[in-house]
């Protein structure tokens, strides 16, 4: 991204990182369901896992997170809801060792 676009690369970064994910308006423990969430609905599988072990790292539990899973079900695509289970068992499972 430094290369190719280095502005998107410092807005990413500083703003969103920096600013809009650490605003004290909303927790770290309370965005981080939210990222997860928005992710499995977007069918961003390859970013779920990740998301998944920093709401882990903010306090969030298995259990919270695994409720997400279920009722996304009813809000988006069935499929999409597929998807995440099995990274996220990942991740709980290397979190369980």
């Amino acid at each position: 991204m430094a290369t190719v676009a280095p502005a998107l690369g410092a807005y990413a970064v500083n703003d969103l990182c920096g600013t809009v994910r650490t605003d004290a308006a909303l927790s770290l423990r309370d965005r981080a369901p939210v990222t997860f969430a928005a992710l499995v609905t977007r069918h961003e599988a390859d970013s779920v896992g990740r998301h998944a072990a920093l709401a882990l790292d903010a306090g969030v539990t298995p259990a919270e997170l695994s409720e997400t899973i279920p009722h996304l079900a009813f809000d988006a695509c069935w499929p999409r809801v597929f998807s995440a289970m099995p990274v996220a068992r990942q991740v709980f499972e290397s979190r369980a060792n």
